[in-house]
């Protein structure tokens, strides 16, 4: 019974922290918008040894946080992860910087697995077998970024990509060149593509294997 307690006393904490973390970074994108659009937009970078970047870069509007205790915060809640984890290192902040009324908060994930259980969001990348073996969609219909022609998710699974699925709106920048997306993704590129914040759902990305 006391083991019990102890943990859901653990989860509790986990989840409090996380959504602590959640709102200071929501309120830090929702705090002003920049003039230049490239540097108001929270991007996520798939890096070649599986990797996530998370940047997040947006006007600093508040006066309840500053720099330090922003990242004494988020090192809080990536100590409380690496504990339940029992690894260290799994998550790590690369920088927090402030300039001209800017925020550049850059954390490093060690996986995609890593980078979906911190933030409590649905985020997938691997094989669109994978995906399905762990329940995702495949019914939908993507379009080719190459030239917009409509085709099954199923059918992609025998042509051996990978897909990326993500719950959030945002901006991805993937390893490989996107090849389909979903209805709710805007193809910018071979290597950018942005999720839109207006549709409900998951968004779709399938890139080269």
């Amino acid at each position: 019974m006391q083991e019990r307690k102890k943990k859901e006393k653990e989860k509790n904490n986990r989840i409090s922290l996380c959504i602590r973390l959640s709102v200071i970074l929501m309120l830090l994108f929702l705090s002003g918008c920049s003039g230049k659009e490239e540097l108001n937009e929270t991007r996520i970078r798939i890096l070649k040894k599986g990797q996530i970047e998370n940047t997040i870069v947006e006007a600093f509007g508040m006066n309840y946080y500053d720099e330090a205790e922003l990242r004494k915060m988020l090192e809080d809640s990536i100590r409380a992860y690496d504990g339940k984890a029992k690894e260290a290192g799994r998550i790590s902040i690369k920088s927090i910087e402030t300039e001209n009324d800017m925020i550049f908060v850059s954390v490093l994930y060690k996986s995609w697995e890593d980078y979906a259980s911190f933030n409590q969001v649905d985020f997938f990348y691997g094989s669109i077998s994978d995906a399905l073996s762990r329940g995702y969609d495949m019914t939908m219909t993507l379009s080719s970024a190459e030239d917009g022609r409509r085709v099954g998710l199923s059918e992609l699974s025998e042509e051996g990509g990978r897909i990326l699925i993500v719950s959030e709106p945002v901006l991805i920048e993937p390893d490989s060149d996107i090849q389909y997306v979903s209805a709710n993704v805007e193809y910018i590129d071979r290597r950018q593509a942005r999720i839109s914040g207006e549709s409900a759902g998951l968004a779709y990305i399938v890139v080269e294997k």
